[in-house]
């Protein structure tokens, strides 16, 4: 489990939960913050890779996923958390059978976070070889690296079009829970 904050002179945080996914948005955040200390909050990254933000999914799952949102729930009635940032791999996790169900769970937890603090669901990442950063580099870090002379391009309208259903099920449960 991952629970890191780096501290600024804001004494309100932001809370940041999910999967990898959100990990890694962590160097950009530190990064922000460094840049601009006296206009960020204190960020708050509550993550734990392969453990989605979806109750329903942790019942059954692995126990550090159960631990991890235990101590989510703990964050999340700090009084100096002042909103919470939410991002996971939905394009793997609402899928299957049991879809509608995991998108309600989903739902019914940004519905309980919304009524603690403003909540941001952040959509799905582009995922694939195209955006595998070992795709685009050649050698080794002991000797020399270089940029692989053909990266693979994914063009705009392809990545929306597989990210499609995802994304308008998450925006449309992000309209119903009341969240941005």
């Amino acid at each position: 489990t991952r629970i890191a904050s780096r501290k600024t002179p804001a004494p309100e945080a932001t809370l940041f939960i999910g999967d990898s996914m959100m990990e890694q948005y962590a160097p950009l955040i530190d990064n922000l913050i460094t840049q601009h200390p006296h206009d960020t909050y204190t960020a708050i990254f509550a993550t734990q890779g392969l453990c989605p933000p979806i109750p329903s999914m942790l019942l059954h799952g692995r126990p550090e996923c159960q631990r991890w949102m235990e101590a989510v729930r703990i964050l999340m009635h700090q009084d100096h958390i002042r909103r919470f940032v939410v991002s996971a791999h939905w394009t793997y996790y609402l899928r299957g059978a049991d879809a509608r169900e995991k998108a309600q769970s989903l739902e019914f937890f940004l519905r309980e976070l919304a009524r603690i603090r403003p909540t941001t669901l952040v959509l799905s990442a582009p995922v694939g070889r195209e955006f595998d950063p070992s795709t685009m580099f050649e050698g080794s870090r002991f000797s020399h690296i270089r940029y692989t002379e053909h990266i693979r391009t994914a063009p705009l309208a392809h990545v929306l079009a597989w990210q499609e259903l995802s994304r308008e099920l998450l925006m449309s449960i992000a309209a119903r829970a009341g969240v941005s």
